[in-house]
């Protein structure tokens, strides 16, 4: 699988198309199963094949790119690959996202997001709930760095469903990659 079938075969999944079209058919509450769908074809994907579409999918989530329409999910579903496929993950993605979080201008946006009337309008990547993404992502991989970032999200985040949301996070198991 090339890059470029990899970002088309996600661009079909969000959209639901061929071969995800069964996700138009899951609606309301029935709509949670959605990343199941994708995690099952996923698994079934070579094991060369899952490191293309992790990368893929993983580079779309921290840079912008053909993906930010559904960037959320994005978050979200490569926290699912990480967490049931790990070994697909590659360490230079892990090392892309630390640097995310090694970065204090990033560590200062999150840290002063509030939930509001406002968030529609702004860009997902400067939300609380982005960086509550990438540090699922990087607990379940076996980050040191959201262990060392723990403290200073739950002590300082100015909106409290942050600091909940990630003391709730870090009871999730972690990975035994790393």
């Amino acid at each position: 699988m090339t890059r470029n079938s990899a970002s088309q075969l996600l661009g079909s999944f969000f959209r639901g198309e061929t071969p995800f079209e069964e996700t138009k058919e899951l609606l309301g509450h029935a709509s949670t199963g959605i990343p199941d769908l994708f995690i099952s074809w996923f698994a079934e994907q070579t094991e060369a094949d899952k490191r293309v579409v992790a990368n893929v999918l993983a580079e779309s989530v921290i840079e912008a790119g053909d993906l930010d329409k559904n960037l959320p999910q994005a978050c979200f579903l490569m926290v699912d690959i990480a967490r049931s496929h790990p070994l697909s993950i590659p360490p230079e993605i892990v090392t892309k996202v630390e640097q995310l979080f090694r970065n204090r201008g990033n560590i200062r946006t999150w840290l002063n997001d509030e939930e509001g009337d406002s968030d529609r309008r702004k860009d997902f990547r400067s939300r609380w709930r982005f960086a509550l993404a990438l540090w699922n992502f990087l607990w379940v991989v076996g980050s040191p760095v959201a262990e060392e970032s723990f403290e200073t999200f739950t002590n300082q985040a100015k909106d409290p469903h942050f600091a909940r949301s990630i003391e709730l996070a870090k009871s999730f198991p972690r990975s035994k990659r790393m």
